[in-house]
This record gives C-alpha cells, structure tokens and sequence, in this order.
C-alpha cells in the first residue's frame, strides 16, 4: 500500500515522502496515529500544496538567518570597537555567535515542529496524554539546550578577548543600559 508521510518516520521516511509499506503496517499502525495519509489523488495534490508553503517558508527561515547573521555582525563590531578589539578579534567572535544563532534557530524548528504535534494530538479522535507528557518533557530539554549554546558562546566570546577588555565592554553595557547588572 501506498502512504504519504504526514512526518518523519524512522527507516521509512520524512514528511511528504510516498512510500510503499504493508497494507497492515499502514492500517494498524501509520494511520490511526495520523503519521501517514493514504496516497490518493487528492492527498498527493494537498502534500504538494504543503510542500510549496513549505519552500517558501524555508526560504523565509533562511533569509531570516542571513539577517540575523548581518545584526550580530553589526552588533559585534558596534561593541567591540568601543573596547579596540582588533579585527582577529571581532571575527573570531562574530563566528561564535553566528554559530550560536544557527544551532538556535534549528532548535526553534524542532520547537515548532512539536506545535504541530501537538495540535494533531489534540485533533486526534482520543488524546494521547502520554505523548502530550513526552512532547512536553521534550520542549523543556529543548529550552535547555538552547539555554545552554547561549551561555556556552558567551563564555567562548568572552574568552577571546582580554580581562581589561571584558570589564570595558561590561562597563559600556552598564552605562548604555543605564544601570544594567
């Protein structure tokens, strides 16, 4: 039998994907739990809709990356020339945040991945509280995570620059933040 993946499905495939699998393997498994659609006519052509708005919203997503990519490099050099970091510096410490805000951003897909599922649980005929509890859990790790690259960047940026520089740049913070601590 023919399906389409309504999402990723370990060794058989990733959203959109039409795949052949055992008639009972879609019946007693896919499709109760809306992982895969029976691969009509009508299905494909909606899978091929959503496919669209999913090109466009990546290429949405990825200018979105470039132009957070150009603020940090901004920012950077805005901060750092008021400490005279050189240019080795400035790019070695615009690499680590642009490398922070990518891993970030990937953690917000997953984020908003799990919103999806959450909303097809909640459609769902019964409510799975034990997948709700497992989604939930797993945005917590999330959170963790990300919290966790930030403070990691910061720290990997700050050991780039000297101990004198590191308290002028907290000094021009405090003072453009007017009482910041």
């Amino acid at each position: 039998m023919e399906v389409i993946l309504r999402q990723y499905v370990e060794h058989l495939g990733k959203r959109g994907d039409v795949v052949k699998v055992a008639a009972g393997y879609a019946r007693n498994y896919l499709l109760p739990r809306n992982l895969a659609l029976p691969a009509t006519d009508g299905n494909k052509r909606h899978v091929e809709r959503e496919r669209k708005i999913m090109e466009v919203k990546e290429a949405d997503e990825k200018a979105q990356a470039q132009a957070i990519a150009s603020r940090i490099e901004h920012g950077v050099k805005y901060a750092l020339s008021e400490v005279d970091a050189n240019a080795d510096q400035k790019a070695k410490v615009t690499a680590i945040l642009q490398a922070a805000a990518t891993d970030v951003q990937g953690l917000h897909e997953q984020h908003r991945l799990a919103h999806t599922q959450i909303h097809e649980i909640l459609a769902a005929q019964t409510i799975d509280r034990a997948r709700l509890e497992t989604l939930r859990a797993d945005q917590l790790q999330l959170a963790d995570q990300a919290s966790k690259r930030i403070v990691t960047a910061i720290a990997d940026a700050a050991e780039v620059l000297t101990p004198e520089q590191r308290t002028k740049l907290i000094e021009e913070m405090q003072e453009e933040h007017h009482g910041w601590h």
